[in-house]
């Protein structure tokens, strides 16, 4: 509804108006036809600079600017007006070379910052709007992220919903870019005050006037019948607008490219429209930093290579300085100890984390330190591990209810129609795997059980405080030792994907997720007086055999399902865990002779083995948390023969390693470091 007030027209009746450098919409010009005057345009000779590329551009606007200040302009009289997107990137990099300071107005969202990925990881671990709140420390950000919350604190949404919902908001929610007191000033035209020195920058038919389309909530046919302006008639006023902009009292200098590095582009129509002048041949003073210089040398070099394209001055930067073109360094240049040290408030470790390190302690950093995010994989086989974990952890619980359980962990992910198909299988597989896990604990005395034990201890480091150790046992079986008084304990994690072929490269702390067990049961102070019965893993999905012949296949399923690690060697401690073991039924790679001895190819260590191998862990762990503390992130990939740790990372299009980087691993016979024979 639209009130008309004749005493407001009649108003602007007894005064003289004058409207200059804007077009009115049909509605006003209605109202105010007799009183809006056009003045002629000033004659005023227009030019455009026109350069190949981009860089070539920027670089033209930072020597002149340069030239500027050096004849008394004040920097802060000098403005740059820019519509397209694309030169951010140049105007950043190349300023930088010149040494001209420059307030770009880059948006900066919450979601882009560390604080944005910590607040959706905080709401995912169910911490309240209040607990995170208390965590951010800036003022700034703390504002903004409490409007936020104020926008959902009354609504009772489902977490999934709301999390998707406030992660849209820190998308959208920007912190304020720090200005520059004396710098060059992006700008737009409302900005620029008359005697400004004004660089018009993309004058590209791509980026000037803006064109509109008929593609608003309201048609252009009831625009027309509103008084608004149609999309044509917005067209016009944007062509007059930029027209009457153009010919103010402003030191204008123009320019245009013909390509970036990945669009062609062409000259605004109004360069012909307004007989503008093309000069083509510039000059770029490469007199004021030499660094610059050697930047666009290689930058001519590339186009010469690329393109065979000759720079004009290409020759010139050529004979003057020696780069090192075309060769690079790839070497972690390294981070300031001190302030890396500082920026931690603590540093949580863990068996990936460890394992990450010691592979390639830069890969570690992406990972773990700058949080490098990669493309979403497939989640399957990661949220069926979830599923299978859970349903395991409570298969001992007095109401355990397989078919709800399963329903309830599988509900929290999202299945395609073929996935769901296999699902099903698996879902009847892990049915068939508890029944079998059941009767294998039957061969045992230990009668207690743990299930997704979290361990977590801070490890003694001079450099930080707050520096902790976190592992997660998916079960511990224990029980008294009736004739020692001792606590016996066995270790088992459970594996959905391939156990690994051996241990032989826990000595470069690599592989170490079964002995790592050893440390944890060590450190976490459980029991009184423990003694380790057994470490091991148990692969709990396996994919069925072709039915051979003269062989049961219900025994050969069970089979797969023995646990595959390390025992005590001694007979009255391994027997309480396993009374099969003299050719068990229970543990893979397990059977003793008639003389009493262990076949050779048993996995048994003594106890002072596996204390020597708890210690030796200790030591590992130990030796990557003070790697890590010293902010030594060298690229060095392990490799072995036929193993290259590079071959399934996800960032080694990132490092670009070299061949001296690699770091041979010479073979180790398993736990041959803890001395002695490995079946004593």
């Amino acid at each position: 509804f639209i009130a008309f007030n004749m005493a407001f027209v009649d108003y602007f009746n007894s005064v003289n108006l004058i409207v200059y450098g804007y077009d009115l919409d049909p509605f006003f010009f209605d109202i105010f036809k007799k009183e809006a005057i056009n003045d002629d345009l000033p004659s005023k000779k227009l030019s455009a600079l026109e350069f190949t590329d981009i860089d070539e551009e920027i670089n033209y606007v930072a020597s002149d600017i340069k030239k500027k200040i050096d004849s008394g302009i004040s920097i802060n009289n000098i403005k740059i007006i820019n519509s397209g997107s694309e030169y951010l990137l140049s105007l950043k990099r190349i300023f930088n070379w010149a040494n001209i300071p420059i307030n770009l107005n880059i948006k900066t969202s919450l979601y882009d910052l560390e604080i944005g990925k910590r607040i959706i990881d905080m709401l995912n671990n169910d911490l309240s709007f209040e607990e995170i709140i208390n965590e951010i420390q800036d003022t700034e950000i703390v504002n903004k992220v409490i409007n936020i919350f104020n926008e959902y604190s009354v609504f009772n949404i489902e977490k999934e919903y709301l999390i998707k919902m406030i992660a849209y908001d820190l998308k959208n929610t920007y912190l304020k870019s720090p200005k520059l007191d004396n710098a060059v000033s992006l700008c737009t035209f409302d900005e620029v005050l008359d005697g400004d020195n004004v660089y018009l920058i993309g004058f590209n038919k791509e980026n000037y006037p803006r064109i509109n389309k008929d593609e608003d909530f309201l048609s252009d046919v009831m625009k027309q019948e509103l008084g608004l302006f149609t999309s044509n008639e917005l067209n016009r006023n944007n062509r007059n607008t930029l027209i009457n902009n153009l010919y103010r009292d402003v030191n204008y200098t123009i320019t245009y490219k013909l390509r970036d590095a990945f669009n062609d582009y062409n000259p605004c129509l109004l360069i012909d429209e307004l007989e503008m002048d093309i000069i083509k041949d510039k000059t770029i003073s490469y007199d004021f930093s030499n660094f610059f210089n050697k930047m666009n040398l290689a930058i001519h070099l590339d186009n010469y290579r690329k393109y065979g394209i000759i720079n004009d001055n290409l020759r010139r930067l050529y004979v003057t300085y020696d780069i090192p073109y075309n060769t690079y360094d790839n070497n972690f240049t390294g981070l300031d100890n001190k302030y890396f040290i500082s920026s931690l408030k603590k540093l949580g470790l863990s068996y990936t984390k460890i394992n990450d390190y010691f592979k390639c302690q830069f890969k570690y950093y992406l990972a773990h330190i700058l949080k490098v995010e990669l493309a979403d994989a497939d989640h399957f086989m990661f949220d069926v591990g979830n599923i299978f974990h859970y349903v395991l952890s409570h298969y001992r619980d007095p109401d355990f209810s397989f078919d709800k359980l399963w329903n309830e962990e599988a509900s929290k992910c999202k299945f395609s129609t073929g996935q769901l198909v296999l699902l099903d299988n698996l879902k009847e597989e892990l049915k068939y795997d508890i029944d079998i896990i059941k009767k294998q604990e039957s061969f045992s005395i230990l009668d207690k059980y743990y299930f997704e034990k979290d361990v977590d201890f801070k490890i003694p480091n001079t450099k930080l405080s707050n520096l902790y150790f976190s592992g997660k046992i998916d079960k511990i079986i224990y029980g008294n030792d009736p004739d020692t008084g001792n606590t016996i304990v066995s270790v088992i994690d459970y594996k959905t994907g391939e156990l690994p072929k051996d241990f032989n490269d826990t000595y470069y702390g690599i592989g170490m997720q079964l002995p790592i067990y050893t440390y944890l049961i060590k450190k976490a102070n459980l029991f009184p007086n423990t003694v380790i019965a057994g470490f091991y893993l148990q692969k709990i999905i396996n994919k069925d055999k072709l039915r051979e012949y003269g062989k049961d296949m219900a025994l050969e399923k069970e089979k797969k399902l023995r646990l595959f690690g390390y025992s005590n060697s001694s007979n009255s401690i391994i027997s309480k865990f396993d009374r099969t073991y003299l050719k068990s039924d229970y543990i893979r790679s397990l059977a003793v002779k008639t003389d009493g001895e262990y076949y050779a190819y048993s996995k048994v260590l003594s106890n002072e083995k596996i204390a020597k191998l708890a210690d030796f862990v200790e030591s590992k762990v130990n030796e990557a948390s003070s790697g890590i503390l010293d902010a030594d992130f060298k690229i060095n990939p392990k490799r072995k023969p036929k193993e290259d740790s590079c071959s399934l990372c996800p960032y080694k299009d990132i490092c670009f390693r070299k061949e001296n980087n690699y770091v041979d691993l010479l073979p180790q016979k398993e736990f041959a470091f803890l001395g002695g024979d490995d079946n004593a």
